[in-house]
């Protein structure tokens, strides 16, 4: 006789377990008459008549075909019944473990079919757009049977639809691992891995899914947009260019085209791709990148023309309203540019500035700014100096202002605008056209030849022109010094009674010598003195910081939407000593491909600086040991930043030294190299922090190496008598200078543009004009940043910057007699 606790155990057991033994008996009834299983074979028949195809238009994907297992081996299926009664009777025979395997047996049919109907139910509630209802549907049949794939492909499909990318992604994995050969998961896998940017594995599976349908356009883009965003530009092209031709009707593919052209620097190219995809449909993206590839072309009124098209398809459009505010305002048209700016900060009164918006409101104070000094000497143009300090950080960090009232007019008192004239731009006279003519000529010597980098024709005007300005201000300097020193004169005098048509002539001659040291050096002709021209008075440079203050300006007002400030000032007023800054050299979204030229070497650079014991930190700046014997192995063979970032085993930057000249022995803090992880990728940049002791070590370099360069160009004795070592002295001074500007990059942005103005400048100063442009994949900037001695700099850019050299050209006019003020610089800049 039982126990009552037995009976009470089994009566419990049959009331729990009674609504699943009415399911089967019904499921039993229906496989007699011959009829499907719910949520199967009836579903099944519905969807091969049809409804399958109608479904993937509707959900926008691919539909897995409902798994008819339940159906073709339903009455080979244990009776549940049957189950039950022999786990009771086991139980009453006290054989436990028996009774425990006949419940588990029941247990394992009852989630099977429970399983079915879940996901019969998901199918269902998907065909009826109700995604949310069949994703729940969904991840309750995988709970209830996990080892079927194609439930998991369903939920990962219910998932994609939903935009839970993470979620789809995780699903599509699990159908890869139940099902290894399935492509379509795989697929699926690949496309969700590409939304959540995971980008390297999105190519480890699309790439397969592609050769199986080498035309998809989806694929296509897909796989090209990895490639591009792992920084394989030209890698990702032959990808597009196949999407184009096999669908030439699909704009999308038309854009991203003309987007990696211009990725790559490659303007007309993109332009022509943009054009073909406008042809297709009207996109308002495709607007976008038409103007912002005429504006890094420096075609401001082609970046308008642009503008002005894509707003007649989009009036409210912020992002080319502000593009085109901007471009009126680059182009000294400022009344226009206001009007744009107040138009764009109108919009949306009373709701949270949007991103362009609070562009447009420090752009209309730089703008007042301008305006206030238009009619001034173009010497009063001192952002640096003039601009409230709370501006300046606020714009160069992109704040949004909380409030206008608070930020109104910071940089600009309404007493200063008072007389400003708003009248375009004045006419050049011949003076100004000639200079601008040779400006043209020499700014393209500060082009990177490289991928990434569009010819800017009005930022190579703009080098052109500031390194005139620099050659004629500090040709002035070296004079006067001559004079306060009553040296002999630094030019040779005419005393052949050559005159000015001669000294012109001579100036085209290119007959260069070449001196000891392998490079060409001038010719030894006569130089006009730059003092005493006219009326003009040129304002001497007497420091390495007055020489920088010649270029910067011009920089600054040539794009004032990413002008260069000083970082010194905001370390003085507001960072105390503490500001620092990243470039990024590899990132998982790092869209510039200028520094893939550079790549390798910062891998190298930074593996040999590890093998070499130099100091390796953590993100707190506290040094760690990185023993040769326990890594040197795992570090020679690493591969790529990874591969780095993996052999040492945790975030770090990685210190170089910077020699330093002025203090032989004396070791500085040189470029940085920060490898640390973040949710998606590894991260390389570079790493500077500009605090008080590195400001004073570099500003005592920099002073050496001006005083330096001074000294060997007044040094005329040498010059009479070892004409060869005076060029070398010379040349040495002009890159040291420009070597510790590199390691220190004073600036917020555009550092590397005034590094070579200042090489340009001061090489026409010492009358020893380089008329070499920069060899191709040469970065000048990054060979001063990898250098740990200056000597290494200087072998590597003298031989090819002094290759060929001329006479400067002192027949030009001043640059600041022909072009005297701001609103005459300005004029200049946009001329066409």
């Amino acid at each position: 006789m039982d126990s009552p606790g037995s009976m009470k155990r089994s009566r419990l057991l049959q009331r729990h377990l009674l609504p699943f033994l009415l399911l089967f008996l019904l499921l039993t009834l229906s496989q007699c008459r011959g009829d499907a299983l719910p949520g199967t074979c009836a579903v099944a028949g519905e969807c091969e008549s049809g409804g399958d195809a109608e479904a993937a238009a509707m959900a926008g994907k691919d539909r897995v075909k409902i798994d008819e297992e339940s159906a073709q081996d339903a009455k080979s299926r244990v009776d549940p019944y049957a189950l039950l009664k022999d786990g009771h009777a086991k139980l009453k025979a006290k054989n436990f473990e028996e009774a425990i395997t006949a419940y588990n047996q029941l247990d394992a049919v009852l989630s099977s079919i429970y399983g079915t109907m879940l996901h019969g139910r998901g199918v269902a509630h998907s065909m009826l757009q109700q995604h949310l209802q069949a994703a729940a549907d969904f991840k309750q049949a995988v709970a209830k049977q996990p080892s079927k794939p194609e439930y998991w492909m369903e939920l990962g499909q219910e998932y994609t639809i939903l935009n839970d990318y993470e979620n789809a992604h995780n699903a599509f994995t699990k159908a890869v691992e139940l099902d290894p050969h399935n492509d379509k998961a795989r697929r699926f896998r690949g496309m969700s891995a590409f939304e959540i940017e995971h980008y390297a594995a999105a190519l480890g599976d699309l790439i397969p899914a592609l050769t199986q349908d080498p035309s998809n356009p989806e694929l296509l883009t897909q796989v090209a947009a990895s490639l591009l965003r792992l920084n394989h530009y030209r890698e990702s092209q032959p990808y597009w260019e196949e999407g184009v031709q096999a669908h030439p009707d699909d704009g999308n593919l038309w854009l991203q085209k003309g987007i990696t052209h211009r990725i790559l620097g490659e303007g007309q190219k993109a332009v022509d791709s943009l054009l073909m995809g406008l042809t297709v449909e009207e996109n308002i993206e495709i607007y976008h990148n038409l103007a912002a590839t005429r504006r890094y072309q420096g075609d401001h009124w082609g970046a308008i023309e642009w503008c002005d098209k894509g707003l007649a398809f989009r009036p409210e459009d912020s992002e080319l309203l502000y593009v085109r505010a901007s471009m009126h305002h680059a182009l000294g048209d400022h009344a226009t540019a206001l009007a744009g700016y107040d138009h764009l900060m109108a919009m949306g009164a009373g709701r949270q500035m949007t991103f362009n918006q609070a562009l447009a409101f420090y752009q209309r104070e730089v703008l007042l700014y301008t305006v206030a000094r238009l009619d001034l000497p173009f010497s009063a143009f001192q952002m640096d100096e003039d601009m409230d300090v709370d501006f300046k950080v606020a714009w160069l960090n992109r704040r949004v202002p909380p409030s206008l009232p608070k930020y109104h007019n910071l940089s600009v008192p309404d007493h200063q605008l008072e007389g400003a004239t708003w009248q375009l731009l004045p006419q050049l006279s011949e003076g100004a056209l000639a200079v601008i003519a040779a400006a043209d000529e020499i700014g393209w010597r500060a082009h990177y030849e490289t991928d990434g980098v569009m010819p800017n024709k009005q930022q190579l005007r703009m080098a052109g022109l500031a390194a005139l300005d620099v050659m004629q201000r500090v040709r002035g300097t070296w004079e006067a010094i001559a004079d306060e020193q009553r040296l002999p004169s630094i030019v040779d005098d005419d005393e052949d009674g050559e005159g000015e048509e001669e000294r012109q002539r001579g100036a085209d001659e290119s007959d260069d010598e070449e001196g000891s040291d392998g490079l060409t050096s001038p010719p030894r002709m006569p130089l006009r003195r730059m003092t005493g021209s006219g009326n003009a008075t040129l304002q001497l440079v007497g420091s390495w910081r007055q020489l920088f203050q010649v270029m910067v300006p011009w920089r600054q007002l040539s794009d004032p939407t990413e002008p260069p400030l000083w970082k010194a000032m905001f370390e003085n007023q507001r960072f105390q000593g503490n500001f620092q800054s990243n470039t990024p050299i590899h990132t998982w979204k790092q869209f510039s491909a200028k520094y893939k030229a550079i790549y390798g070497r910062a891998v190298e650079v930074t593996r040999q600086g590890l093998l070499e014991g130099q100091e390796a930190l953590d993100m707190d700046g506290n040094a760690f040991p990185v023993p040769r014997d326990t890594y040197g192995a795992k570090i020679e063979a690493a591969e790529g930043h990874v591969g780095l970032y993996n052999a040492v085993g945790r975030d770090f930057y990685l210190r170089l030294p910077c020699h330093s000249m002025a203090l032989p022995g004396t070791v500085l803090r040189g470029t940085e190299f920060k490898l640390h992880k973040k949710p998606l990728a590894i991260h390389f940049e570079t790493y500077t922090k500009n605090d008080e002791t590195q400001w004073r070590h570099l500003d005592d370099e920099l002073t050496a190496a001006w005083e330096s360069l001074s000294a060997a160009v007044l040094d005329l004795p040498m010059r009479a008598t070892d004409s060869s070592r005076y060029q070398q002295r010379v040349r040495e001074g002009i890159l040291r200078i420009s070597y510790y500007w590199f390691q220190l990059m004073p600036l917020s942005r555009g550092s590397a543009m005034v590094g070579l103005i200042s090489i340009l400048g001061l090489s026409m100063a010492a009358d020893m004009e380089t008329t070499t442009r920069i060899p191709k994949d040469v970065l000048v900037d990054w060979e001063g940043l990898f250098a740990t001695r200056f000597q290494d700099f200087y072998d590597a850019v003298a031989p090819w910057l002094f290759s060929s050299v001329r006479r400067s050209p002192w027949h030009l006019p001043v640059v600041r007699e022909v072009l005297p003020t701001t609103r005459h610089v300005l004029a200049a800049l946009s001329y066409t």
